[in-house]
């Protein structure tokens, strides 16, 4: 099992470019922490970056005991186990030595994750279960966001994502700012850098609501009115939503979500139809769609030429959704 090396906290913060290559390089095994980011930041920058390599946030409930921590993980990746199954990754896994029992396991945890439960064997030690659950997830890398005001109950986390560091994890601990230099936080700090704070975020994006001025158009107020005047589409569609792409994905926020049918509506002014605007669109429409949404974009100027065209442009988009399989 490669040893993480003991280095200092950075003095000179880290650029975020630089971050992304070293999480997109950590191997099995290593363990680094990032002071000075949370999770949502974190998210967009791999987003931007076009990062490929799947992150699981974890969440800890409170958790009092390392054993408590510990099952917790295990029942996370229990669950992503079941999502991907059957098509599990055929891995250099971590138990390429033992053939057999790794068969043996497959079989027999297929055909819990088949029904929905979790593949979970409590008779083996908690160790082997964790060996087993990683061959079939080989790239993920294991994220903790660690608040450093509360080490009583930092200590039994630290001490669990260690325990997966040295059972063959990839494992990231985030920090929102640098902690006190011993125990239990010395432990994070052998791997520890910092990155460039964030600027100042706008005015505008620190509206609450920020829909106070993003529903404010003209036209937006008439398209919201014609959807709900239109019986096969009143109430279909929500206003000003903030999506979540994934545990560590993007949080693009929409004009309108029929989230049922995951259709998103786009109304756009003039101001879409250049860069930066238009390439940024663009960039967000396919991270919507490879997150199962439709994006409908719609101008504003079509909007105010006509209304009927521009709804039952809609009405077809949800038409076809409802009899997709």
């Amino acid at each position: 099992m490669p040893i993480v090396t003991q280095q200092a906290i950075s003095a000179t913060p880290e650029p975020k470019g630089g971050l992304v290559a070293r999480l997109e390089t950590l191997r099995a095994g290593e363990a680094i922490t990032v002071i000075g980011i949370g999770q949502t930041e974190l998210g967009q920058m791999l987003s931007r970056a076009a990062a490929t390599r799947p992150m699981l946030r974890l969440e800890f409930d409170n958790a009092a005991t390392i054993a408590v921590a510990i099952d917790l993980i295990l029942n996370d990746l229990a669950d992503l186990v079941v999502a991907r199954a059957p098509d599990w990754d055929d891995p250099d896994p971590v138990l390429k030595d033992f053939p057999r029992l790794r068969s043996g396991w497959r079989r027999a945890a297929l055909r819990l994750a088949m029904t929905g439960r979790r593949p979970r064997f409590r008779q083996l030690a908690p160790e082997t279960e964790f060996a087993h659950l990683l061959s079939v997830l080989p790239d993920l890398t294991l994220l903790a966001d660690v608040s450093p005001s509360r080490s009583d109950r930092a200590a039994p986390i630290i001490a669990a994502l260690d325990w997966c560091r040295r059972h063959g994890a990839a494992v990231v601990t985030l920090l929102s700012e640098a902690p006190a230099q011993d125990a239990p936080w010395d432990a994070l700090l052998y791997n520890a850098f910092t990155v460039d704070a964030s600027p100042v975020e706008p005015a505008v994006q620190r509206l609450i609501p920020l829909s106070a001025i993003a529903s404010g158009s003209a036209t937006e107020r008439r398209m919201r009115a014609a959807l709900r005047g239109a019986p096969d589409l009143a109430g279909l569609f929500e206003d000003e939503v903030t999506l979540q792409l994934g545990p560590l994905g993007p949080t693009p926020r929409v004009d309108l979500l029929w989230r049922d049918g995951k259709v998103v509506v786009e109304l756009d002014g003039a101001e879409h139809e250049r860069d930066p605007n238009y390439g940024a669109d663009r960039h967000r429409d396919y991270e919507l769609l490879v997150a199962g949404y439709f994006v409908l974009r719609l101008t504003n100027a079509e909007v105010q030429l006509d209304l009927d065209r521009s709804l039952e442009k809609v009405r077809r988009v949800v038409n076809l959704r409802r009899t997709s399989p």
